[in-house]
C-alpha cells in the first residue's frame, strides 16, 4: 500500500528527497508511540490515531478517515506522536485531508527528544522545517528531515496574522488536518533503503540517514566529516591520534610525522619533536642556565650535569644563589616568605612576602601597616590607603569617631575599642572616658548610670524629659516608653498612667465628675462637663442642684422653704418653713389657732387658756430643739465642705437672709 502511494506521488508532486524506500516507522510498534493533538471535537472522531491508522485510500470526506484539530477561535494547532526509541529519520509523506491543504499553508514540522513536548517549545526540541508561506500545498507534501529524533509534530499559526494568495487560506484561525503522516526512515545508527548501520568512524555511530556519511561529525575529533578519513591539523597516523611536531611556520607534517620543511625555532629531529642544544622543557621554550664551561642541560629536565657557572644555583643553573637576584644575581631580594627567595631574574618573592610585607618585591608594607618592619597597624584613616608606610601618618582626614595625626585615639565626644560609642549626657559639658565612656563629674539630669545614657527613676523618652506617670506605688516606668508595666495607682489608667479613671478628674486625679448629661465623662483637667448637666442639675461642674431641689442626684423637691433653700443633700430648710409648715423639711402643715377657736365653745376658755399656755411652752421648746439641730445638721453637712467649703444649697450665690425675705413680703 504504501509503495503505491509513494509511486503516485513521484509522478504527481515535486519530491524532495531522493525515492528510496525506507520503513514507516508511524506503523511500527516498536518505534510508534501514542499520537495527540491540541484539540478534538466532542463525539470523539477525528482522533489523532487516524493520522497513523495506515489506510492511505481515505480522502477525509467521513469524520472517522482523519485527524484535524477544531477550528473557529483557535490561532494555533498542533499535532504530534513520539517515538519509543530514537530513529534516523528520512522525510515524512503528508496527506492532507481533501480540501484542508490551504488553511495549513505556512506549517511546522518539529523534532523533538521528550514527550512533554509542546510545539512550538525550543527547549526540548527544534523546528526542522517550515513550509513558505508565499507558496501553496500539494494534497500530498513530502518534508526532508534527515535528523535522528524521538519524536515529530506538526504546528500551524495564525498569530502572527500572515496572509497567503492560496484558495481556501484561512488567515483567523489554525488548524492541523491530515489523512495519514508516513514517517519513513530507519533505526538511529542506520541508513540507507536497507537500513544498513552507520560507520563506527562517525560519532556516536549516526550518520546521514540517505548517503552514511558522518554529519554529526567524527568519533574521532581530529579528523575531518563529513568522509572521516583525513587528518583535521597537525596530526598523522591511522586515526589521526599522534600529533605532528614543531613543524616550521606551523605547516602539517607528512602521513609519517616528518616534517619536510624543517623545524621551528628550538626545536630539532626529523619530527620536530626534540629541543636543540641549549633549551629544554616539554615545549623546549626554556633555556638551559648557566651551565659549568658552556655545556648544553639535558633537554628533558634542564638539569646541567656538570653544574653551575659562578654565582649560580640549582639543579638547572637557573637560580640565583638564597636572598639575591637579577641578570646575574646581583640584587637583593625583598621580604620573602621565610624560607624562600626571590626569582633570580624578576626579584619577585614567587610564594609572597613575610606577614605585613606587600609589592612584587616585597619590599613595600602592606595596606593597614607601617614601620620599618611593617609591624605596627595603621589608625584609622578615612581611606587606609591614606596611611604613609613609614610614618603611619594619616594623609588624609580621619574616619568618624577617630583622631589625631595617626587617627589612632578616640575623638572628644567618643568611647569604646573602634570608637563608635558617642558620650553619654555627661555634666558640665565633660567629655566621658575614652576607653569606659564614664562621665568623670555624673550625668545632667535627668540622665543615670556610668555613662550616663539611660534615664534616672521616674523618666522616659529618647531625651528623658517625660516624666512616668503615676505608677503602681514602689514601681516605675520603662525608661524607654514610658510604660507602667506593673499597672498604675488607683484613680488612673492607660499604658503610661497619665489618664484619670472614668468619673474623675483634677491634677491628681483626686477629685469627682459631677452629674454629666448622659454619663459622659467630665474634662479630665477642669471637670466642666462638655455637653452639659443631667435634670435639676447646674453648675460648670455640674455639682449642683437647681433651685428648689436636692438629693444626691437632684431627683428630691425641696419643701415649703423660705427663699426655696434646702440642703443639697438632706433637703432640710437652712431658713426656716414658709407659714403654715412645719417639721426639718418643712414638709408638714401647722395646727391653726382660728380653727382651733371656732370648734371651741364659750365654756371652755378656761381649758384654752391652759391649751395655749401648754402650746406656747411647746413652741419656745420646739424652736429651741430646732435651732440646736439646725446648727448640728450644719456642722455635719458634708455639702457644706465641698471643695472650696462653698454652701452647697440651691439659693443663688448671696442668699437672703429671712429678715430681708420678711421686708420683701
Amino acid at each position: 500500500m504504501e509503495l503505491q502511494v509513494l509511486l503516485t506521488v513521484g509522478i504527481g508532486v515535486l519530491f524532495l528527497v531522493p525515492a528510496q524506500c525506507f520503513e514507516n516507522l508511524a506503523r511500527n510498534p516498536k518505534f510508534s508511540g501514542t499520537p495527540t493533538q491540541s484539540t478534538q471535537n466532542n463525539q470523539g472522531d477525528a482522533s489523532p490515531d487516524n493520522a497513523v491508522d495506515g489506510f492511505l485510500q481515505r480522502d477525509g470526506s467521513g469524520l472517522e478517515d482523519c485527524s484535524y484539530t477544531l477550528a473557529n477561535d483557535f490561532t494555533t494547532a498542533w499535532w504530534k506522536i513520539p517515538l519509543k526509541v530514537f530513529a534516523n529519520v528520512a522525510y515524512l509523506q503528508i496527506h492532507f485531508r481533501r480540501g484542508t491543504n490551504s488553511r495549513q499553508v505556512g506549517f511546522s514540522v518539529y523534532a523533538f527528544n521528550e514527550t512533554t513536548f509542546l510545539p512550538p517549545n525550543s527547549r526540548s526540541g527544534i523546528r526542522a522545517f517550515r513550509h513558505d508561506i508565499t507558496t501553496c500545498l500539494p494534497l500530498i507534501y513530502n518534508v526532508t528531515l534527515n535528523k535522528v529524533t524521538k519524536g515529530i509534530a506538526l504546528y500551524n499559526s495564525r498569530k502572527d496574522k500572515e496572509t497567503s494568495d492560496c484558495a481556501g487560506f484561512e488567515p483567523t484561525f489554525a488548524t492541523i488536518e491530515v489523512c495519514e503522516i508516513l514517517i519513513m526512515g530507519c533505526e538511529e545508527k542506520h541508513y540507507g533503503e536497507n537500513c544498513t548501520s552507520c560507520d563506527s568512524k562517525c560519532l556516536d555511530s549516526q550518520c546521514d540517514v540517505f548517503d552514511g556519511s558522518c554529519r554529526y561529525g567524527c568519533q574521532t575529533s581530529t579528523m575531518i566529516a563529513p568522509e572521516c578519513e583525513v587528518c583535521e591539523g597537525p596530526f598523522y597516523g591511522e586515526n589521526c591520534t599522534e600529533p605532528c611536531g614543531h613543524c616550521l611556520n606551523g605547516n602539517k607534517c607528512d602521513t609519517k610525522g616528518v616534517c619536510t620543511n624543517g623545524c621551528e625555532h628550538q626545536w630539532g629531529g626529523p619530527l620536530c619533536d626534540v629541543c636543540s642544544g641549549g633549551f629544554y622543557g616539554p615545549n623546549c621554550t626554556l633555556q638551559c642556565g648557566q651551565c659549568k664551561n658552556g655545556t648544553y642541560c639535558n633537554a628533558t629536565t634542564g638539569i646541567c650535569p656538570e653544574g653551575c657557572q659562578y654565582n649560580w644555583s640549582g639543579d638547572k643553573c637557573d637560580v640565583c644563589a638564597d636572598d639575591f637576584f637579577g641578570p646575574k644575581c646581583t640584587g637583593q631580594c625583598g621580604f620573602c616568605k621565610i624560607g624562600t627567595t626571590c626569582n633570580n631574574e624578576t626579584s619577585v618573592c614567587p610564594d609572597g612576602c613575610q606577614e605585613h610585607w606587600t609589592g612584587a618585591l616585597c619590599d613595600d608594607c602592606e595596606t593597614g601597616y607601617y614601620g620599618s618592619n611593617c609591624l605596627q597597624q595603621c589608625g584609622k584613616c578615612t581611606k587606609v590607603e591614606d596611611c604613609n608606610s613609614r610614618s603611619g601618618i594619616c594623609l588624609s582626614d580621619c574616619q568618624h569617631g577617630w583622631s589625631g595625626n595617626k587617627c589612632h585615639v578616640c575623638a572628644h565626644g567618643f568611647y569604646g575599642t573602634n570608637c563608635d560609642k558617642s558620650c553619654g549626657h555627661c555634666a558640665l559639658n565633660a567629655y566621658c572616658n575614652k576607653g569606659t565612656g564614664v562621665c568623670p563629674n555624673g550625668c545632667e539630669h535627668p540622665w543615670d548610670g556610668p555613662q550616663c545614657d539611660v534615664c534616672k527613676e521616674g523618666f522616659y523618652g529618647s531625651t528623658c524629659s517625660h516624666q512616668c506617670g503615676n505608677c503602681k506605688l514602689k514601681t516605675t516606668c520603662n525608661k524607654v516608653t514610658g510604660v507602667c508595666p506593673d499597672g498604675c495607682q488607683e484613680e488612673w489608667k492607660g499604658s503610661k498612667c497619665e489618664e484619670c479613671m472614668h468619673g474623675l478628674y483634677g491634677k491628681a486625679c483626686e477629685l469627682t465628675c459631677g452629674l454629666c448629661e448622659n454619663g459622659d465623662p467630665c474634662d479630665k483637667e477642669t471637670g466642666v462637663c462638655p455637653s452639659g448637666c443631667q435634670t435639676h442639675v447646674s453648675g460648670p461642674q455640674c455639682d449642683d442642684c437647681e433651685s428648689g431641689y436636692y438629693g444626691g442626684n437632684c431627683t428630691e423637691t425641696c419643701g415649703a422653704c423660705i427663699a426655696k433653700v434646702c440642703n443639697r443633700l438632706s433637703g432640710t430648710c437652712l431658713y426656716g418653713c414658709l407659714e403654715k409648715f412645719t417639721g426639718l423639711n418643712c414638709d408638714k402643715q401647722a395646727v391653726s389657732f382660728e380653727y382651733m377657736k371656732g370648734e371651741m365653745d364659750a365654756g371652755s376658755i378656761g381649758g384654752i387658756t391652759a391649751a395655749a399656755v401648754i402650746v406656747v411652752i411647746g413652741v419656745v421648746v420646739f424652736l429651741v430643739y430646732m435651732y440646736f439641730r439646725r446648727r448640728h445638721a450644719e456642722a455635719n453637712d458634708p455639702s457644706r465642705r465641698y471643695e472650696d467649703n462653698t454652701e452647697p444649697n440651691t439659693a443663688p450665690d448671696q442668699a437672703e437672709t429671712p429678715e430681708q425675705i420678711e421686708t420683701k413680703t
